[in-house]
């Protein structure tokens, strides 16, 4: 099935069988619920550019580092 899974493979046949072959179009999908408020995306993408406080104690931002962070100053 050229890497395929059959349940994907059936929601093709079944989008043909219903729809013809529009229904093979591409479709967007709306994926999962975003679970990280656009408040703190804005503001870790905002501390990205910044020099981490030197209360930190750390050169540049590390995944950890932000996380720790965020959680503190935003209460996430």
């Amino acid at each position: 099935m050229a890497g395929t899974s059959p349940p994907t493979v059936a929601k093709w046949v079944n989008r043909y069988e219903e729809l013809g072959i529009e229904g093979l179009t591409n479709r967007t999908s709306p994926g999962s619920p975003l679970q990280i408020p656009a408040e703190v995306r804005a503001r870790v993408l905002a501390l990205t550019r910044e020099t981490p406080p030197e209360s930190l104690g750390v050169p540049h931002w590390t995944s950890p580092h932000m996380a720790r962070y965020v959680k503190l100053t935003e209460g996430v």
